[in-house]
């Protein structure tokens, strides 16, 4: 499917995502981290039976490892093989194990972020070539290795502590995804008394678990862009937000939808409602440009009663309705990031791109129109083809 910002006129010059590392840096090399110079097995491959579908996605390995050759075979990978029996796997034969980091850094360091990128083409070639149903991220570098650099939002930290307990349905990969913590850490930890990490970690595999033996749940919707530059679009699109206000004569019903505008603060000079996406089912949406020969369709649809509407941040869509439309929305109905306020209330959780990654599984749906959503430093404005409202 091409939406409607990928057409010549609005074609943005930015690099493909393939090319880039982690943290925007350029792909690199397997050797510029220089740890295989160091290390008893340079590159370790990954080992295990996988009979069960699950990739162990550790940190790097440890001093036992690299002279056995093979992962969590230390103290750390002991505690962890036993955490997983008591979940009913067998680590060795049902699991596959590989690292974020394949050389052993010395003196056990934590990976940095070059280590990571250097070494991240391992882990996917690994997916591509396994195809496991549950990735199991233990720790942050793990985390850190196969998100980053597929997130596209800006300063994500990659701390375990934000990102386990999630079971998240990766779309891209056809797997489930389930961060926990490091084993050495949750061992240190209760070596020194405080098992409450020990609880999360045996929390987490049973969980994970269960999902590597239920259906992958795919996401089946359909997306209708209209480019609505041409006049037969725009009557189209009228047409169909015709008919919402004639179903809304009839009955109540659901309305979520989404404005991208050209910057944050509807009352600057300039700036535009560029696009509209709304949803009336829950297997389909319509995402339209926006153009003023449509404002009183759209207007009218949002000050139908019988229209519950829905929207994340609702005071951005309520804001922009009132300023640039001259409409005051009636019917809200639920904001979705206050709910996800309600479930889960620390920073970093309730956006709208991790809550769509953690719970759906799609990882990126905006980048690609971001570079047209940019208003500018002084007037904000950007041109469409549209005259302006």
């Amino acid at each position: 499917m091409k939406g409607f910002f990928n057409s010549t006129l609005l074609q943005p010059k930015i690099p493909p995502s393939h090319v880039l590392g982690g943290s925007g840096r350029a792909r690199i090399g397997c050797n510029a981290c220089g740890l295989y110079k160091s290390c008893l097995t340079p590159k370790m491959k990954a080992t295990g039976g996988g009979k069960e579908g699950i990739l162990i996605v550790g940190e790097a390995p440890g001093a036992e490892e690299d002279k056995r050759q093979t992962q969590f075979c230390g103290e750390t990978g002991r505690f962890l093989e036993r955490k997983l029996a008591d979940a009913g796997i067998k680590m060795n034969t049902d699991c596959r194990k590989i690292n974020a980091v394949n050389c052993r850094p010395p003196r056990n360091a934590t990976p940095t972020p070059l280590q990571i990128d250097s070494c991240r083409t391992f882990l996917f070639e690994e997916i591509q070539s396994f195809k496991p149903k549950l990735i199991l991220l233990a720790g942050g570098s793990a985390v850190q290795s196969f998100l980053g650099h597929r997130i596209k939002w800006k300063e994500e930290t990659f701390s375990i502590s934000k990102w386990r307990g999630w079971a998240i349905p990766d779309q891209d990969y056809q797997a489930w995804v389930v961060p926990v913590f490091h084993p050495s850490y949750v061992k240190r930890n209760e070596e020194g008394g405080d098992y409450s990490s020990t609880l999360y970690l045996e929390q987490d595999l049973e969980m994970a678990v269960r999902l590597a033996g239920a259906p992958f749940p795919a996401l089946n919707y359909e997306i209708e862009t209209f480019d609505t530059r041409q006049g037969h679009t725009r009557d189209y699109i009228r047409g169909k937000l015709l008919q919402l206000i004639r179903r809304a004569d009839r009955e109540l019903f659901e309305l979520a939808f989404d404005y991208e505008t050209t910057g944050l603060k509807p009352q600057r000079k300039g700036h535009q409602i560029v696009s509209i996406a709304y949803c009336d089912d829950r297997d389909k949406a319509t995402a339209f440009l926006f153009h003023p020969d449509l404002m009183d369709a759209w207007s009218a649809v949002l000050r139908h009663r019988n229209i519950l509407k829905i929207a994340s941040n609702l005071k951005f869509e309520d804001a922009w309705s009132r300023v640039i439309l001259n409409t005051a929305p009636r019917g809200w109905l639920w904001d979705t990031m206050l709910a996800a306020h309600v479930l889960d209330n620390r920073p970093g959780i309730t956006g709208l791109k991790f809550q769509t990654y953690v719970r759906l599984g799609k990882i990126d749906y905006s980048s690609h129109i971001e570079p047209f959503l940019s208003g500018g430093r002084d007037s904000g404005e950007k041109d469409f083809g549209f005259p302006p409202i």
